[in-house]
């Protein structure tokens, strides 16, 4: 089973401890530049119609398909044009598992002598569809930030990672078992809102973190296109600069056993928004049950990696 880790335990728990009350992420809210606030939204909005208008265009001459499937079976959705204008998709990384060895250590009887258990905290999860907020592990604690139909078991599975309370499943304890979830759909067509805005929206109002367990996977672009600092990286840093509290996290992708990049020794496969550099983009490692140190976690065979070598 292909795994991801989430969040290190002490980077989420800085999060945690930054906002722990509700009277704390309004304080936060207001500490912003409501000018740069503005300005960054004012280009957002730009972009997006900019985008439109030539998407619009070359999809009538083009005749591009709203989704696409993949060699490994996912579907991938059109939402917009790459920098060379070709057809931008995108669609969701494999699950993600906690550290949990990292954060048993903060939880109450934890080896650190703390009680950090998320109480408080809101997480910001970005994703398939609709997550099941009834599941008896999340109890009432997930909350849709837009109007949402269809159940989605990654969606769901991501929002457990974070806040499940172990109920039912002792062992499927989320990393942040007593905080709670705001969850959307990622942009998954034109006519929709860009995730962007919706970001934009949440951190403005004091949200900390947000997960992406998606992005355009690494065999639906040119060669070129890997490891480029396009539009998607640019406003994720836009975002990253004008709230600074807000800490970003990104899937890396999956494509390093997929043939792609040969030259680069599997090196060089991240894309778009993952190539941020205010974010944190976390790459996958091969499961381990009886875990006793970071020696312990190989790094995964399939796991995209950056350009550092």
């Amino acid at each position: 089973m292909k795994k991801t880790l989430l969040l290190g335990a002490m980077v989420f728990a800085s999060a945690v401890v930054s906002a722990q009350t509700l009277e704390q992420r309004e304080q936060i809210a207001e500490s912003y530049d409501q000018e740069a606030i503005n300005t960054l939204n004012q280009s957002l909005s730009n972009s997006q119609k900019a985008e439109l208008e030539r998407f619009n265009i070359l999809r009538a001459q083009n005749n591009w398909p709203e989704t696409i499937i993949l060699e490994n079976g996912n579907t991938a959705y059109l939402n917009g044009l790459l920098m060379n204008d070709q057809p931008k998709y995108v669609t969701t990384f494999n699950a993600q598992a906690a550290l949990m060895q990292g954060a048993t250590s903060l939880y109450n009887g934890g080896s650190l002598g703390l009680n950090i258990e998320g109480q408080n905290m809101l997480v910001g999860v970005w994703d398939g569809d609709k997550v099941r907020d009834t599941h008896q592990a999340l109890s009432g604690r997930a909350t849709s930030g837009e109007l949402l139909f269809s159940l989605d078991g990654h969606a769901t599975h991501v929002a457990g990672t974070i806040i499940s309370d172990g109920t039912g499943n002792a062992g499927a304890k989320g990393i942040a078992p007593q905080a709670s979830v705001v969850y959307y759909k990622f942009q998954q067509s034109t006519s929709s809102a860009t995730d962007e805005t919706e970001m934009s929206a949440e951190a403005a109002n004091g949200l900390l973190v947000s997960n992406h367990s998606y992005g355009i996977p690494a065999d639906a672009v040119s060669q070129a296109f890997l490891g480029k600092y396009d539009t998607g990286a640019q406003q994720w840093d836009q975002l990253a600069v004008t709230y600074p509290n807000y800490l970003i996290v990104s899937s890396a992708g999956n494509s390093r056993n997929d043939g792609i990049n040969f030259a680069d020794m599997g090196y060089d496969l991240l894309t778009s928004s993952a190539n941020a550099k205010n974010i944190l983009t976390v790459g996958a490692s091969v499961g381990q049950s009886n875990y006793s140190g970071p020696a312990s976690v190989p790094m995964s065979s399939f796991s995209s990696w950056g350009t550092n070598r």
